[in-house]
């Protein structure tokens, strides 16, 4: 499978990926497989399900763990980055196009002290929690448990 089809599989063609990095075959190792577990086990137990209620302090709530996982993200890309080049590619990707401008955004509003209410609407939350949901589930994917979740993931084996 190429990289192209597992994002395509996943509703994550939203990333912006080099045309060779798309068309190189996808297939994860002990190491990406490693990294994407524990990820996945972030992931599940942070982030809330796609229907978000908006509320400030459920936004500030998320903008939190957002920044946790830049956090635990960086820390396993240190730690198997080079090995787990198939983890590493759809990490960097989500990491740099979806939670970095989110975070940025977020941290100006706060700055300005106004109101994240009027910052963000609530089906920009829901856009973002849609995707972080699908990318769980690709994350599940290369760990060998999206079973363990019920948000909508279908397993896919290598």
């Amino acid at each position: 499978m190429k990289l192209s089809d597992f994002l395509e599989t996943w509703g994550l063609t939203v990333l912006m990926l080099d045309d060779s990095a798309l068309q190189r075959e996808f297939s994860p190792n002990e190491a990406d497989r490693l990294a994407a577990w524990i990820l996945h086990v972030e992931l599940i137990t942070r982030l809330p399900p796609s229907q978000f209620v908006f509320e400030e302090t459920r936004a500030i709530a998320l903008l939190d763990r957002t920044v946790e996982l830049f956090q635990i993200i960086r820390s396993l890309l240190k730690l198997h980055g080079c090995s787990a080049r198939e983890f590493a590619t759809l990490t960097v990707a989500v990491t740099n196009q979806v939670l970095r401008p989110f975070v940025v955004m977020q941290q100006e509003c706060l700055s300005r002290c106004t109101p994240l209410r009027h910052c963000l609407h609530s089906d920009e939350l829901s856009n973002l929690l849609d995707l972080l949901n699908r990318f769980t589930g690709a994350i599940g994917s290369i760990a060998g448990v999206a079973a363990l979740t019920d948000r909508g993931e279908s397993p896919i084996e290598y």
